[in-house]
């Protein structure tokens, strides 16, 4: 008899350790869902506030014109866009490959109308048989003389108790992109960012369209100088260089129409991964 009652009070001990725990999680679970509630509910408020909307585009607008750069090629007297990268936990300039014409072409940064540094060639790769389909169009760069891109750069110490010295400091630059881990899909809003006509960091709105062998091309206003400039999502993140203009005219009668082609992003992996390894 003692026995049996051991065994009912063992079993209602358990019985209620169980229930403690089983009711504990769930009580836990929707503590945290009526948070998580809570939240989309504040970020759906703070969507609806103009002010605030406007600001994050403004912040995110900026931080784009300041990835973008200006190129000029001194030996063809031309001029186009340029993207400042983060790859391998090092700083590049990426653009397109129609940017030189020969490998010892002096290629130069530019900001404000005002040279800031020559830039040396990493790799470059140009078909110019093939440009629009399954040709290649890139360029990788990087500054001779990186201590003149203050205007760019910040400085942090590479050994923090050694801040005192100059000489151990490194450059990195305020704003940068990196490569997007996905292609986005067709339909997809773009936000395209170059130098049109010589005019610095135009931002404009586009969508991917279609993609072709190493392109995809894209809607948006299309101009000379926006070679090399880089193609974004909305994350800020590169997902194509600027290469082509496409015209679309069907014939003497029918309108012209412009469309923009750029290197796709899967390209752009395979020409930074061959570059820095």
């Amino acid at each position: 008899m003692k026995k049996n009652r051991r065994i009912l009070a063992v079993y209602l001990v358990v019985l209620l350790v169980v229930n403690i725990i089983y009711y504990g999680v769930n009580y836990l679970k929707e503590q945290n869902r009526q948070y998580n509630l809570k939240i989309e509910k504040l970020n759906k408020a703070l969507s609806n506030i103009p002010a605030y909307n406007q600001q994050k585009e403004n912040e995110f607008t900026q931080k784009l014109q300041q990835i973008n750069i200006m190129i000029v090629n001194k030996t063809l007297d031309s001029l186009g866009s340029g993207v400042t990268i983060r790859y391998k936990g090092e700083f590049y300039i990426l653009t397109a490959g129609h940017m030189l014409n020969k490998i010892d072409d002096e290629i130069y940064l530019y900001e404000n109308g005002t040279e800031i540094t020559k830039l040396e060639v990493i790799k470059w790769e140009f078909d110019r048989k093939d440009i629009k389909t399954t040709g290649n169009d890139l360029l990788l760069l990087k500054p001779t003389n990186e201590d003149i891109l203050k205007i760019y750069l910040i400085f942090w110490p590479k050994v923090p108790f050694l801040f005192p010295f100059p000489f151990l400091f490194h450059l990195v630059p305020h704003y940068y992109t990196e490569l997007a881990e996905n292609e986005p899909p067709i339909s997809e809003e773009v936000y395209c960012v170059g130098n049109p006509a010589g005019i610095e960091d135009v931002v404009t709105e586009g969508r991917l369209i279609k993609y072709i062998n190493n392109y995809v091309y894209y809607l948006d206003h299309v101009f000379f100088g926006n070679s090399g400039g880089g193609l974004y999502n909305k994350e800020g993140k590169l997902i194509a260089i600027v290469s082509v203009l496409a015209n679309l005219k069907q014939g003497p009668a029918s309108p012209d129409y412009v469309i923009g082609g750029a290197i796709r992003l899967n390209t752009i992996k395979i020409f930074m991964e061959e570059a820095i390894k």
